[in-house]
């Protein structure tokens, strides 16, 4: 708090967080390349607390805050008046795989395939 004067005081803050992760806070129950029925490629065996993916997924979030107080002292009265501030830019990478589930494909014959994850990439907003 800064105080120019015996009647007025200042009050500033900021507050900044930045998050970044190597995946996301979940577990994968169920995996279509699980499922013999689904794909001819080895099942995909998936341990409890784990997941499967086949690119890399993650978050980078910066998040602000700041706010001003100010007050002053009429005597009988006391003025405040509080503004703020947020801003926050995120990107993250995920699969779809929960929406669109694994895309597996032939390319040369029976056995020879292709298996892709949907991606959803959502940048730091402008």
């Amino acid at each position: 708090m800064w105080k120019p004067t015996d009647q007025l005081s200042i009050t500033p803050r900021i507050v900044f967080q930045n998050l970044s992760t190597n995946g996301y806070p979940r577990e994968d129950a169920f995996n279509v390349l699980g499922n013999p029925y689904m794909t001819t490629q080895p099942k995909v065996f998936i341990g409890e607390r784990q997941q499967y993916t086949q690119q890399h997924e993650g978050i980078d979030d910066d998040f602000y805050l700041g706010d001003l107080k100010l007050e002053y002292d009429f005597g009988p009265a006391t003025l405040t008046s509080i503004s703020s501030f947020t801003h926050r830019g995120s990107r993250c990478c995920a699969t779809q795989r929960k929406l669109t589930g694994s895309v597996t494909y032939d390319v040369f014959g029976e056995i020879p395939q292709v298996r892709i994850d949907s991606t959803a990439v959502r940048p730091h907003p402008a």
